[in-house]
Order: C-alpha cells, then sequence, then structure tokens
C-alpha cells in the first residue's frame, strides 16, 4: 500500500511517493517474471509439462543441441530489454520480429525457441516450448497477482 509520511504533502510529494510505489512494483514483478522465466527454460529443457493430449510424440530428439540450447527468455518493460537468458545480439531476428509487432507499453515475458524450424517441429506434433509456456503462464499469472495484492493492485 502507498504511503505518505503526513497527510499535507504538496502535490510534488506525493507524486514522488507514487513514482517510488511504482518503481518498487516493477522491480519486484520483473524478478518474478525471471524466476517464471527460468523455471519456463529449465523445464523446456528438461522435457517437463509435456501435454500429450495436444503434443502425442512427447518431445523431438535434438540431434545436434541447437534446438534446445535456443530456448530462453526475454523480460521488456516498455519495449526495452531489462532480463534476458538469450545472448540479445545472438538473437536479433527474435528481437526485431518482438519489435515490429505493435508497440506494447508495460512489462512481458517472451519465451522463446530461437531456432526458425521450432514451429516447424511443433506442427508435426513434437513439444518444444508450447507446453512449458502454458505452464508458465498460469504461474506468472498467479506470482503476480501475489504480488500486485502487496501493492494493493487488483489483477483480473
Amino acid at each position: 500500500m502507498l504511503k505518505l509520511k503526513n497527510r499535507n504533502g504538496s502535490l510534488a510529494q506525493i507524486s514522488e511517493a507514487f513514482e517510488n510505489h511504482k518503481k518498487q512494483f516493477i522491480a519486484e514483478a520483473i524478478e518474478v517474471m525471471a524466476y517464471v522465466g527460468e523455471e519456463f527454460v529449465k523445464n523446456a529443457k528438461t522435457n517437463l509439462h509435456v501435454n500429450k493430449s495436444v503434443f502425442p510424440k512427447g518431445n523431438y530428439q535434438d540431434q545436434t543441441a541447437n534446438l534446445r540450447s535456443s530456448i530462453g527468455y526475454y523480460i521488456l518493460h516498455n519495449e526495452k530489454v531489462v532480463k534476458y537468458n538469450l545472448e540479445p545480439l545472438a538473437n536479433m531476428s527474435i528481437l526485431r520480429s518482438l519489435f515490429t509487432r505493435r508497440s506494447r507499453k508495460g512489462l512481458r515475458l517472451v519465451g522463446v525457441a530461437g531456432k526458425d524450424y521450432a514451429s516447424k517441429v511443433e506442427s508435426k506434433g513434437y513439444n518444444v516450448i508450447t507446453s512449458q509456456a502454458e505452464v508458465a503462464f498460469v504461474d506468472l499469472k498467479v506470482d503476480l497477482t501475489a504480488v500486485a495484492r502487496k501493492y494493493g493492485i487488483t489483477i483480473r
């Protein structure tokens, strides 16, 4: 909850308190997103949580380790990468595709399989990251809701 030192604060003091409160929330939200992103990467690389009804063939055989090693995440705040698990320069095509879409303000966690053939592998009935992304989405909503509640924010 936002608390002011005194009730007779100036507009500038109120604005400063609000901005500090907002910065604290954003910093905590980024940490939660990083934790969920790391879990997403770990689960995708170790084949955990594969939805067999969607991917009847389960996981693919990664013979070169290129596809699995390309799995990672980016956290963006107002279109700037603030945290990542993949080297940004090595994955510029992924980053470019994120920014060519409609501009989005706020925070985003983007899980990726950096090889261009990942979607082709999934279209053949094998899981690459989709099952783990579904788990990450649920975890992220639960965890961010808890952080938001701490700051008096309601997430629907």
